[in-house]
């Protein structure tokens, strides 16, 4: 006010006083006027902006991997998502009845992990229109959602249009030939029904390095530099702020660094840090404001948190985990077996039911005589890894010129290889996608004994890297590698054969041993997969009775 009259005045000096004086007198009232009008429309700002027992409920999936369709092998998660379907139009109904808010986010990695995510040509190709059938508030994008060109252009044509701007990969684009987009959306804002609260919504994928190659992650720090952050952060009248993110929230940096931008700019506004990739059922407290949690894997259990919102603080916080059981929601639905299910609900479970059929999901290979565990000790006999090492490799994968050729063969697999058990009895198509989803060709390096010896001494304090995950039997502690049981003779050459995921990484190492030396990566004379190979020795070791 005083800059804009400044210059009036100044442009209008005159040597008549009673001119001066009237001028002086307009300026008085006019500021008068403005200055009535600004403390107007602040206290109206500042009344309409307090909110008062408010009552908010979030549910929270995150690392679905495909387990849409339930879990054939444990009997208390038989809920699919035509439950979870119902559930949600269920709960929404109960929370607007009494004049609170139900929200209902996800935290990424959709897809790997089960036969209707990965037996389809593309990956997710089945999986993503039954996402679309559940009312998200948000989702974020996982690792294993950007792992393979053709799904990211699914993801670009047609997943995340469908969710108008509620798809969030702030740090994550898509590339063509005529550029960089991002992928999805860097936030949205939403005046929520019920309430009329105003909600920022925001989504990030951690620091990831190994997406298709039509895809480019920025780091997180970058995003929160970019103006189209900063434009989230100085919208007015933001009442909660959610952010669902993959992004493990026990691993510096990136939790911490989305936190300290969005309280440079909301020092007390409610937060919410929705997170995942970890695999594990986690709760923390940042402030007396702001929560991080993360809801497990698989499908297995729901996230569900509630809070009140007071005068802009945060109160009255609960959160616990349900599993995905469908009497746990009869009872939280107040509902039964006949009046549970929503006609919406009776669709997706209709639509689960033609995928496994068009998939063949439920086609058997081959009959286990006993239960192997991923997470079992290696050298014990129920060890799916000394299986798969010991005697699947060298059965089906195995060369015999190998040994014509004088070189010894020595198989290792990082610890995320094999994901869930297989299970005695029946072994079917959907069995084999849960235990071995990524179908990697196998390459090898040759290596002397001495090479090999220092490359496993590496790989015994290396992680495997972060684009692949625990499997579903997660281990407290263990090995980030397993190799083949052999005493390493210095003097000898070994055929040292992996996945293709895991020469990547080995040939990483070995460049740092010896980075004089050109090791050389050769794809390894087979037809089969890390996926095949399994569906090969099973259906011919493992024959039905």
């Amino acid at each position: 006010i005083n800059a804009e009259y400044g210059v009036k005045l100044s442009q209008e000096k005159s040597t008549n006083k009673k001119k001066e004086h009237n001028l002086n007198q307009s300026f008085k009232s006019n500021r008068m006027k403005r200055l009535s009008l600004f403390t107007t429309t602040f206290l109206l700002i500042f009344l309409f902006s307090i909110v008062e027992n408010v009552k908010i409920n979030i549910v929270h999936t995150t690392d679905v991997h495909g387990w849409v369709y339930g879990h054939a092998h444990n009997q208390k998660l038989d809920a699919d998502f035509g439950d979870f379907c119902s559930l949600i139009q269920r709960l929404t109904e109960q929370a607007h009845s009494n004049g609170q808010e139900l929200l209902l986010f996800d935290s990424g990695d959709l897809i790997e992990g089960t036969g209707m995510s990965d037996a389809s040509s593309i990956h997710g190709e089945y999986i993503f229109p039954i996402i679309k059938s559940i009312n998200y508030t948000g989702l974020a994008a996982g690792n294993h959602d950007i792992g393979h060109d053709t799904t990211v252009e699914l993801i670009e044509q047609d997943f995340s249009p469908y969710w108008n701007g509620s798809y969030f990969t702030a740090n994550t684009y898509y590339k063509d030939e005529n550029g960089e987009t991002l992928l999805g959306a860097v936030y949205q804002l939403l005046d929520l029904p019920t309430t009329k609260l105003r909600l920022l919504s925001l989504g990030f994928l951690f620091n990831f390095t190994m997406g298709a190659e039509n895809t480019d992650v920025i780091s997180v720090s970058a995003a929160l530099s970019d103006p189209s952050f900063k434009q989230a952060m100085i919208i007015q009248g933001v009442d909660l702020i959610i952010v669902t993110c993959h992004i493990a929230p026990q691993t510096p940096p990136e939790l911490q660094q989305i936190y300290d931008a969005i309280r440079y700019y909301h020092p007390n506004t409610p937060l919410a840090l929705l997170t995942g990739h970890s695999h594990v059922l986690y709760f923390s407290k940042f402030d007396p404001n702001c929560f991080a949690i993360e809801s497990g894997r698989y499908f297995e259990n729901l996230g569900f948190i509630e809070f009140e919102i007071n005068n802009s603080f945060m109160q009255n916080l609960n959160y616990k985990w349900l599993p995905t059981n469908r009497e746990v929601f009869y009872n939280i639905t107040n509902t039964n077996a006949e009046t549970f299910l929503t006609p919406e609900g009776l669709q997706v479970k209709q639509q689960l039911e033609d995928y496994i059929n068009l998939l063949h999901l439920n086609q058997t290979i081959g009959c286990s005589p006993m239960y192997y565990s991923p997470s079992a000790p290696y050298y014990r006999a129920d060890s799916l890894y000394l299986l798969y090492i010991e005697t699947i490799v060298p059965t089906v994968v195995y060369n015999k010129s190998d040994i014509d050729e004088g070189v010894i063969d020595f198989f290792i697999a990082n610890s995320a290889t094999l994901r869930a058990p297989i299970y005695e009895g029946r072994f079917i198509v959907d069995d084999l996608y849960q235990v071995a989803p990524f179908k990697d060709s196998y390459y090898y390096y040759d290596l002397i004994g001495s090479e090999l010896s220092e490359l496993l001494q590496q790989l015994m304090i290396t992680p495997p890297g972060k684009k692949r995950s625990v499997c579903a039997e997660k281990r407290s502690s263990g090995p980030n590698y397993f190799w083949s049981i052999e005493i390493v003779d210095v003097n000898r050459i070994y055929r040292t054969i992996s996945a293709d995921y895991d020469s990547v990484s080995i040939e990483k190492i070995l460049k740092q041993l010896y980075p004089t030396k050109n090791f050389i990566r050769y794809p390894y004379a087979t037809l089969l997969t890390s996926t095949s190979a399994i569906a090969q020795y099973i259906y011919t070791q493992w024959p039905c009775a």
